[in-house]
């Protein structure tokens, strides 16, 4: 049955009240059909049609809480559609048996136009009020083509409107119990380090009644502004702590506010907060005017403000009222920003009383509301901001290296998806290890669509147990990465007559027999030679080396899987790359060849299971790698025992090079005969330094040349630097740094100042 044949036949039936043709299989199917046409199969758009009204009957008349289509990516897929052939959004209405109504939890048959759930929710209506957007409203000639260029640093007249906010990832200290991370001090609560911290500092009384304002934290860029009925001068919220900001003035400049006009004065000048955000819709209109693909809002708003033709764009742009320079009471200024200087969107929020476990308890339930509605949002939100109202308390806690203490952020925990589980395959790491691949259908997350997760481990899949059809639940982590769970639900419950998937037992790359690791964690191919191995052995190694744009692909039509194998390719062996690329290709190969280079740098990318360049650093402190050569032929055991002797290499690390030695004896003697290799035995050793918040390939690897420790790994004693984006960043690394005393440099400065840095 073709495509066209299959779907029709669906919705046919579906028209009849027959649910029964909407399986596990035929929602595989629907989804393989929808995403062949997203990845570029247009002749497709017809079909598509038809499962957008299947997509339709099954919404409007059935409450089912997994449809054949994510919600995602039935949006995307109705825009594309929408470019090739009209569609029909709306459905007829359908009546299913009584018996299929039980089965599937059917809804009422009439069209249910409100799809939020709005029970038990204490925060609906200040939540969900805001006023008519004006999506594209002419503020500026959008095809202005006046370049915007940054033109230095600007100074902050309102401080109190920059900075940051401390955050917290949960409201109650029951919910970090529940997830296993109440003990993590990295893992901030707002009842135990907001409101506790400061009753144990005498500043808070748990009995007093207090004032709080709750409003939403959106995900955009902060703007200060100086504003009369319209913007006259911006900045970004750029280095707070020296009063440095980036200068908006350019973009911003002359941006009205149509409501304070005849009621504001043009002299009237003070200052106010923004958050910059991009609306769903406007995203959209970005794209296409831009000809790019931007993943969300948040990384859209930010190319808008970045790109030299800004202008164009501006009037894409939301500027949400956050607070003024004014000095007034926190309610007098809320309805007086909501009122005058909205354009398109309120800062949505609600004023709360109460005591402290009083206001916990409307903290919790309004956050719970505000994460329930955020895809019923027409832009970006990732929390809310939690803030003490009453004078004395804002005085008393005050605010710290531009963090206002009276304030704190909760950010969401990650969004979640139900989907169905497809299978798994495999993938083989450099060092054996197998990670089985999660496949299921597609799921969207800020725009983006998925249809598999890395399954982490053999202790994972078998704590997942899946079953082929199991209902799964995605969640995405930290923004990047889509997590896999198994909700104990009555259709898992159903789908247990399916057997478990088993393991595989045989490599899938080389066919060699699989062993299970010694703690039982892993399972691995131990086969040094595996095709699979070798691929990933010389992507780490080329990657290690800072050469880039090859990619894995690549690297096995060259079929060269040493470092001498690939150090001595010629043109004529790669020349079915074709010329560029080829040529790419040698001469990468020829910088290594003849580019100073340390040997710790060259011998660490080889591929030495688990020793990073680091340890290489220390080892070839104490013997060059010559001294190495030689005691590995000699007395290998004796090797073992010297290597243990160096401070910070243990037995295993001792092990791995002894064992390993034979296996890399050809890249090793290759190396030796080099004459480009600054050997580093008895050198002075360089700054160890590291990074957090930001990424400097460039700078890394004029580090590394110059003979420094340099990377983004883990924070110790012996750490000298630690590089960030800028003074107000916070993380794990900063808390360490600043516990064991070690220099913190935000990244420009470093740059600027970097040979006084690393005398």
């Amino acid at each position: 049955m073709d495509e066209m044949s299959f779907v029709c036949n669906i919705r046919d039936r579906l028209l009849k009240g027959d649910l029964s043709c909407i399986t596990s299989e035929s929602i595989k199917d629907i989804n393989d059909i929808s995403m062949r046409f997203l990845n570029g199969e247009d002749n497709l758009a017809e079909v598509v049609r038809e499962i957008i009204l299947i997509s339709n009957i099954l919404y409007n008349n059935t409450d089912k809480s997994r449809l054949p289509l994510d919600d995602g990516v039935y949006d995307i897929l109705l825009e594309k559609t929408k470019k090739f052939c009209e569609v029909q959004v709306g459905a007829p209405n359908v009546y299913f048996e009584p018996s299929e109504q039980e089965r599937f939890n059917l809804k009422k048959v009439w069209v249910q136009k409100e799809p939020i759930n709005t029970e038990g929710m204490m925060f609906y209506e200040e939540l969900s009020q805001a006023p008519k957007p004006n999506m594209l409203k002419k503020i500026w000639n959008k095809y202005h083509e006046i370049p915007v260029r940054r033109v230095g640093d600007a100074v902050h007249p309102y401080p109190e409107l920059a900075g940051t906010l401390d955050k917290c990832k949960f409201v109650l200290n029951k919910d970090a119990v529940e997830k296993g991370v109440f003990e993590d001090s990295n893992v901030k609560v707002l009842e135990r380090d907001f409101f506790g911290a400061n009753i144990m500092n005498g500043i808070l009384d748990p009995n007093r009644v207090y004032n709080m304002d709750l409003e939403l934290k959106y995900d955009g860029v902060s703007v200060e502004a100086d504003v009369s009925n319209r913007i006259i001068s911006a900045r970004s919220r750029g280095d707070a702590n020296k009063g440095i900001a980036t200068d908006l003035t350019p973009l911003l400049e002359g941006y009205r506010f149509r409501n304070a006009e005849g009621k504001v004065d043009d002299n009237d000048v003070f200052g106010m907060q923004f958050e910059a955000v991009m609306s769903y819709f406007n995203l959209q209109v970005f794209n296409e005017m831009k000809g790019i693909q931007y993943k969300n809002c948040r990384t859209a708003i930010s190319a808008l403000f970045s790109s030299t033709d800004a202008l164009k764009y501006r009037d894409l742009i939301t500027l949400v009222p956050i607070r003024t320079s004014l000095g007034i009471g926190r309610q007098e200024e809320v309805e007086f920003i909501n009122k005058y200087y909205n354009n398109g969107e309120y800062l949505r929020h609600v004023f709360i009383k109460g005591t402290l476990s009083q206001l916990l308890y409307s903290i919790y339930i309004f956050s719970k509301d505000a994460e329930y509605l955020r895809p019923y949002m027409p832009f970006m939100y990732d929390g809310i901001v939690v803030s003490f109202m009453d004078e004395d308390v804002i005085e008393r806690l005050g605010r710290v290296s531009n963090v206002n203490q009276y304030q704190m952020a909760v950010k969401f925990n990650p969004l979640k998806r139900l989907t169905i589980f497809r299978g798994y395959d495999y993938t083989i790491g450099q060092n054996g290890k197998v990670t089985p691949m999660i496949h299921y259908d597609p799921v969207e997350f800020y725009g983006t669509i998925h249809d598999k997760s890395t399954g982490h481990s053999y202790k994972r899949f078998k704590e997942l147990d899946l079953r082929y059809g199991d209902i799964i639940e995605v969640e995405y982590v930290n923004d990047v990465m889509p997590y896999v769970s198994k909700p104990m639900n009555s259709e898992n419950q159903q789908n247990a007559v399916n057997p478990p998937i088993p393991f595989i037992d045989t490599c899938p790359s080389c066919g060699s027999k699989l062993v299970i690791s010694d703690s039982g964690k892993e399972v691995l191919c131990i086969n040094k030679e595996c095709p699979a191995r070798n691929i990933k052995r010389i992507a780490s190694l080329m990657a290690k080396l800072n050469l880039k744009d090859f990619s894995e692909a690549q690297i096995a039509k060259i079929g060269k899987y040493s470092l001498s194998e690939m150090l001595s390719c010629t043109k004529e062996d790669v020349e079915f790359l074709g010329d560029i690329t080829s040529d790419k290709f040698i001469e990468r190969m020829n910088y290594i060849k003849t580019a100073p280079i340390y040997d710790y740098n060259l011998i660490g990318a080889l591929g030495f299971e688990d020793i990073a360049v680091e340890k290489w650093k220390l080892i070839l402190h104490q013997y060059s790698l010559l001294d190495l050569y030689n005691m590995y032929l000699s007395n290998p055991e004796q090797l073992k025992l010297d290597l243990t002797k160096i401070k910070g290499i243990g037995p295993k690390i001792s092990e791995t090079i002894v064992s390993e030695m034979e296996f890399f004896m050809k890249d090793i003697q290759y190396i030796l005969q080099m004459n480009n290799i600054i050997i580093s035995k008895g050198m002075k050793l360089g700054k160890k330094i590291r990074f957090t918040g930001v990424r400097d390939s460039e700078l890394v690897k004029v580090l590394l040349d110059r003979g420094h420790s340099a990377g983004e790994g883990a924070i110790t004693k012996d750490t000298d630097i630690l590089i960030v984006p800028d003074v107000n960043h916070v993380s794990s690394k900063t808390k360490k740094a600043v516990q064991y005393g070690i220099q913190i440099v935000p990244l420009q400065e470093f740059i600027e100042n970097m040979d006084s840095y690393l005398k």
